[in-house]
């Protein structure tokens, strides 16, 4: 929830920002007020093909986007915070762009694991992310288990 006031003195979003504009905007209030955070699920969001969200091409943009905030950050934060945060966010951030990457390579789509690749690592460690992205996956696969029946029979002990 953002007061009208807010927009008065901070402006409205930034079009130029296609598919991170609320990450810019956020980062144009944090620079003028205080936040409160509230946990509480207060919005269910919709998807569906027609979203921009759903759109096969949005990493991408996002990640051009992305990398134009990042000097926001470093003014912001100066030298050590700022790397602090590259960490975090390549665990997170970072590591989503790169499972991007690699179901885009799986899929054959070649040109856009790309050009993925190169924005990501302008940003990030390209090789960390993808590291933090296959254990990720690693951890989900583990945490769904498998059942004793099949562990026994490849051999895991139970």
């Amino acid at each position: 929830m953002v007061r009208r006031e807010t927009f008065d003195e901070i402006g409205l979003f930034n079009e130029r920002f296609f598919v991170a504009g609320d990450l810019e905007f956020y980062n144009r209030v944090a620079e003028r007020f205080h936040f409160a955070r509230n946990r509480s699920i207060l919005l269910d969001v919709r998807a569906h093909e027609g979203s921009l969200t759903s759109h096969s091409l949005t990493p991408l943009r996002y990640m051009r986007e992305e990398i134009e905030i990042l000097p926001f950050y470093r003014r912001h934060l100066g030298e050590e915070k700022y790397r602090e945060m590259l960490a975090w966010r390549a665990r997170h951030r970072g590591a989503d762009h790169a499972k991007f990457i690699l179901r885009c390579a799986f899929q054959g789509k070649i040109g856009e694991a790309v050009e993925a690749s190169r924005l990501l690592s302008q940003a990030h460690n390209l090789p960390l992310c993808v590291w933090y992205a296959l254990g990720q996956k690693l951890r989900q696969h583990v945490a769904r288990g498998t059942p004793n029946r099949e562990r026994s029979e490849a051999g895991i002990p139970r």
